[in-house]
């Protein structure tokens, strides 16, 4: 006669398991080990309801992805802003020789939507967008001002009505390298600028090309007005020195953090 086992032991006959005896641990995995629970990627938060700055003709219900060339901001002539789908969204005239300098967006008709005017190439300056094609800054929809005496260099955007410290909007990454994110100060992702969004099986585009992926809602003449602005003071010649400097800075304090993260993994001998 077999001894039964008690009732909180797992009986040898149920199908993977077998006499389990006090203090010994469940047997998971091949040592022993509970399984890792499995990994959840954190959500986006993205807006639900339309993000209007400009206008809500230029906001849509899906994702979009504009592309984009390296210097197209400092060319005289217009260019041509189209989706990797080629629908053309607007244009961009750049006034490089006006004073102070101008960049007005146009829809795709060629009717001006909103206009960047200020000083963007020095090291302390406000720039502004401003309704039509005008540059008026009493006027303006939104300030923005550039921070590069950081590990990482910055640009914070002011909203109108916004006359606190603390920006609406930030601009973070790496703007020469043209990978940066715009989110909401609250931590919404707006849009991110990456050049290998799509691989070479996806489509075929130069070495020159960059993308700005619009999420869902978020009106497109803000994000392009925002990217026109980063490209303007980071990627242009006058001011890539001194981003330079700064995206070292960063890269810098990136692999100080990445090392000190490793040693404290290591347990001590």
């Amino acid at each position: 006669m077999h001894a039964a086992y008690p009732s909180h032991y797992p009986a040898a006959s149920q199908p993977g398991a077998g006499p389990h005896y006090p203090g010994q641990q469940p047997a998971h995995g091949a040592h022993g080990a509970p399984p890792p629970p499995p990994y959840v990627a954190p959500q986006v938060q993205v807006p639900t309801q339309p993000y209007v700055v400009v206008g809500p003709q230029y906001c849509l219900p899906y994702e979009t992805v504009l592309v984009m060339k390296e210097k197209m901001f400092s060319i005289r002539d217009k260019k041509d802003v189209r989706d990797t789908n080629g629908n053309l969204h607007f244009k961009v005239a750049d006034r490089l020789l006006s004073i102070p300098r101008k960049t007005t967006i146009q829809d795709a008709k060629g009717a001006p939507v909103c206009t960047l005017a200020g000083k963007m190439l020095s090291l302390h300056n406000t720039t502004f967008l401003c309704p039509g094609d005008s540059g008026a800054t009493e006027n303006h929809l939104f300030k923005a001002k550039k921070s590069i005496f950081t590990f990482c260099p910055i640009l914070k955007v002011f909203l109108r009505g916004n006359y606190t410290k603390n920006p609406d909007i930030i601009l973070s990454g790496s703007f020469f390298q043209h990978d940066f994110r715009i989110t909401t100060t609250t931590g919404m992702l707006l849009a991110e600028v990456k050049r290998d969004l799509f691989t070479a099986r996806d489509l075929v585009f130069d070495t020159q090309t960059y993308f700005v992926r619009v999420m869902p809602n978020v009106d497109m003449a803000l994000v392009l007005a925002l990217v026109a602005l980063a490209d303007t003071i980071f990627v242009d010649n006058e001011g890539s020195a001194v981003v330079d400097i700064a995206e070292i800075g960063c890269g810098v304090a990136q692999v100080g953090l990445a090392i000190a993260e490793l040693a404290a993994a290591v347990p001590d001998s």
